[in-house]
């Protein structure tokens, strides 16, 4: 589990579930928005001041690679071949590759998209707009 440290905006906190004990805390780019972990391995954070993703190792906490995405990056959603993310002042989702931390496509939705759900077979995400009140659906299948 990962959590802002209070009074904080550049650093990280790893959990320990049941308890909440800060295991170790990571720099990273001012203003983390989102996390999402990546099966065993990686961390990955939305950085809205920076317009981009860190993608960190869980056990060192560095920084293995940093992805640009669309303008103020609020969340990651993580599917079984791409990461999701909804970028809330560009009103667009960027899709990146989990095997290469590649850019596969940034979609236009409606305005200020806040979180994405993907289907288990990854097929249709669903991007909620909280600036339209609308849902997006999208056909992954033709991304």
């Amino acid at each position: 589990m990962t959590a802002r440290l209070p009074g904080s905006w550049t650093r990280l906190a790893v959990l320990l579930p049941v308890t909440f004990m800060v295991l170790v805390t990571a720099s990273v780019a001012c203003a983390p928005n989102g996390t999402a972990t990546v099966g065993p391995g990686t961390v990955w954070v939305a950085n809205n001041s920076s317009n981009d993703v860190y993608v960190l190792d869980e056990q060192t906490t560095d920084v293995v690679a940093r992805i640009p995405v669309g303008k103020f990056p609020h969340n990651v959603t993580v599917g079984k071949k791409y990461a999701y993310v909804p970028n809330s002042a560009d009103n667009s989702v960027t899709l990146v590759d989990l095997a290469t931390y590649q850019t596969r496509d940034t979609v236009s939705v409606e305005a200020m998209p806040h979180d994405v759900a993907v289907t288990p077979d990854e097929r249709l995400a669903f991007v909620t707009n909280q600036g339209s009140a609308s849902v997006t659906v999208l056909d992954i299948g033709r991304a």
